[in-house]
């Protein structure tokens, strides 16, 4: 199991998930901050005090460790910290799955390039 509660998409996200992000969000009225580096992170975006938020951060440690195993599905318990940036959280989502299902795919007899990924919608918080 990779886990860490309360992150974001993008510290899952390998940076080719984060440019796939731009690209199909670039639409959007509001444009992606998806800082490549700590250095260019914009504060408001990313929880620099916390180093597992920073992008592609947890990606690199618990993910890309595992590209060489078989992947039977993946369950997503995540979202809650980007709830700021709400509108282009569906882009992003989007090309991690897309991301994760083409690398864990690449060894032959590993995963399916279509392995099942269920998206857990998490329990209101402060709901009214």
């Amino acid at each position: 199991a990779a886990h860490w509660g309360g992150t974001m998409v993008e510290s899952w996200s390998s940076p080719d998930a984060l440019e796939a992000a731009t690209q199909l969000c670039a639409g959007e009225k509001q444009v992606l901050a998806l800082a490549p580096t700590l250095k260019e992170a914009d504060p408001a975006t990313y929880r620099l005090d916390d180093p597992n938020d920073n992008p592609s951060s947890l990606w690199n440690g618990m993910i890309h460790p595992l590209l060489n195993m078989t992947f039977k599905a993946a369950i997503w318990y995540q979202g809650e910290s980007n709830v700021g940036d709400a509108s282009s959280y569906f882009c992003k989502l989007t090309s991690m799955i897309d991301d994760w299902r083409a690398k864990l795919a690449v060894t032959e007899g590993t995963s399916d390039a279509a392995f099942p990924f269920g998206i857990v919608q998490l329990a209101g918080y402060c709901a009214v």
